[in-house]
């Protein structure tokens, strides 16, 4: 092979207008696939926004009478039918208790931890999701308040 300083001019121009052009194209790739798998997170998110609503609307009643039997029985009748990435689903009462849980698989995670009162409220605000599980199998919980005209009366936990 030939050294570059000893090839000719045009040699060099094409070697620099390949690598230039490898590299565009390499980086267009990771961008279009960063932004991808970012629009595909951001979808993900909005599904299981609107699927922790469903459940929200389902157990107010069971949240507002704090009543563990009629919240274990909101859960069971949750469908979740083809959606195996839901690994568990759970209810907090008004003073962020562990009222009911639901879990999708045999093998499903441990129980989350009781909400704290302030965390709690923050919740009923505006939301809340944080990323759960190893490093490898990444998971992500979202919680959404549960209301009762207007006072909060609980919040549900989504974990896929």
């Amino acid at each position: 092979m030939l050294s570059f300083s000893r090839s000719g001019l045009s040699r060099k121009l094409t070697m620099i207008s390949a690598c230039s052009s490898g590299s565009a194209l390499l980086l267009a790739f990771a961008v279009f696939a960063a932004t991808h798998i970012a629009s595909q997170l951001q979808q993900e998110r909005r599904l299981l926004h609107a699927l922790a609503g469903t459940v929200a609307a389902s157990s107010a009643i069971a949240l507002l009478y704090v009543d563990p039997s009629q919240a274990k029985q909101v859960l069971a009748l949750a469908n979740f039918d083809g959606r195996d990435d839901i690994r568990q689903v759970a209810l907090f009462d008004r003073d962020g208790k562990l009222l009911a849980r639901s879990t999708m698989h045999e093998d499903g995670p441990a129980a989350p931890p009781d909400l704290e009162l302030r965390r709690l409220q923050d919740i009923g605000k505006a939301g809340e999701q944080e990323f759960a599980g190893p490093l490898w199998a990444p998971g992500v919980r979202l919680y959404r308040g549960v209301h009762f005209q207007q006072d909060q009366v609980g919040a549900v936990m989504l974990e896929a």
